[in-house]
């Protein structure tokens, strides 16, 4: 049981933290979710 809960951890970890902040997104105009809020801010301190 001890396993299955480490690699449940790990899994979400990995995906939260590593692969969905490195993937580009359609939604975002094909951006990292960490670039498109850079964007955003930028945007928004200017406005």
């Amino acid at each position: 049981m001890k396993i299955h809960l480490k690699l449940k951890k790990d899994l979400f970890e990995y995906i939260e933290l590593l692969y969905n902040r490195k993937r580009i997104h359609s939604t975002l105009n094909y951006m990292t979710p960490m670039s498109y809020r850079i964007q955003n801010q930028a945007f928004i301190s200017t406005s």
